[in-house]
């Protein structure tokens, strides 16, 4: 995600420069040693550089926690924090009274 990211800057780097004549100021990605981490069952195999190659299920749990990475990725990308965060949305705070199908409701919307 964050090679994603700086490729992002340099993209819109250029886009300014096609478009508005800047001159782009290029971020570039710092080297990193080949990694790599491979989920086979209820085992993982890993290889580093320092390291060498490793499998098991202690190396499961270290790159994969308990579900894949399913819970790393969702507590990085914050999906279950409340973006609100105390402000009131009026498309939240709709309120459907005397329901019945095939009659009109009344919605009432709180500010």
């Amino acid at each position: 995600m964050h090679a994603g990211y700086f490729a992002a800057i340099n993209i819109h780097q250029q886009i300014l420069e096609r478009q508005l004549g800047k001159t782009p100021k290029f971020v570039q990605f710092p080297e990193i040693p080949p990694l790599m981490a491979l989920a086979v069952g209820e085992n993982a195999l890993s290889y580093g550089p320092v390291e060498g190659t490793k499998s098991g299920k202690d190396v499961m749990k270290m790159f994969f926690g308990e579900d894949l990475g399913h819970s790393i990725c969702w507590n990085y990308l914050q999906l279950s924090k409340d973006t609100r965060e105390g402000e009131k949305d009026e498309a939240l705070d709709i309120g459907v009274e005397n329901l019945d199908i095939g009659a009109t409701a009344r919605v009432t919307v709180e500010a």
